[in-house]
């Protein structure tokens, strides 16, 4: 999937919006999706040492002609599966193509290291280093991804939640959340949402990886051992909507 397809004719920015899109993550949408569509931005997290989200470098979320009806979605599932070694180098690969064709360059070097599917959905992370790259495939006519440079870590915590980016608003609507997972104990990550749903995270890497089908914010992202007992919990945090203009 071309993750340019349907893209609008470029438009030029006002002064100082290319400066503001370095400094927030945000969620661009293609012309089918109403101008000025919220986008949430974080602050710090309400858990000690946690830091806010990475934006030193590119910090971009882009969503590609997100629309169609809920029932899109009717395949997706609480408990991913995971992809085998195989299907993650071919996935990974077709991801930092996409990403590369919006940020040329920033996802050259990315490895995958996170791969899952939920129902007829495939999301992918890259990482190296500080940068973490994300794709979702299967979006109802389009995809979900984005690059991100995460703040350092603070030791002190189990897990931190770097991100939540996505589509808020319309029957295309999903959302995601991502972080890194400081301690090893943490083998299974669970992200709490305002709609309610309980949504298992991927894990692999010291990363995990999250989405719903929906634009709910996290409320909370609790790490788990291997014995069910809870490890580390971050509160999640948002600040008030910023509309997007373009």
């Amino acid at each position: 999937m071309n993750i340019t397809r349907d893209l609008p004719p470029p438009r030029s920015m006002p002064t100082g919006h290319d400066l503001f899109l370095r400094q927030t993550i945000v969620g661009v949408v293609a012309a089918s999706s109403p101008v000025g569509t919220p986008v949430r931005r974080r602050r710090r997290r309400l858990v000690p040492s946690v830091v806010a989200a990475g934006l030193a470098g590119v910090a971009a979320v882009v969503a590609v002609n997100l629309v169609g009806v809920s029932s899109a979605y009717a395949s997706w599932t609480a408990v991913p599966d995971q992809l085998d070694a195989t299907a993650l180098a071919t996935a990974g690969n077709a991801c930092e193509q996409q990403l590369n064709a919006h940020f040329p360059g920033q996802a050259t070097g990315l490895r995958p290291t996170v791969g899952e599917t939920r129902g007829k959905f495939t999301a992918i992370l890259l990482a190296a280093g500080p940068r973490v790259g994300i794709c979702i495939a299967g979006i109802p006519h389009g995809s979900l991804g984005g690059i991100v440079d995460l703040s350092p870590a603070s030791s002190t915590t189990g897990l931190t939640l770097d991100a939540e980016p996505g589509l808020l608003a319309g029957p295309g609507a999903a959302r995601e959340a991502f972080g890194r997972v400081i301690d090893p104990a943490v083998t299974k990550v669970v992200v709490n949402t305002t709609d309610h749903r309980s949504v298992t995270a991927s894990v692999a890497g010291g990363l995990f990886l999250a989405w719903w089908p929906s634009g709910a914010d996290p409320t909370d992202v609790t790490g788990y051992n291997a014995q069910g007992d809870v490890i580390s919990t971050v509160v999640a945090s948002l600040t008030t909507t910023t509309p997007i203009r373009r």
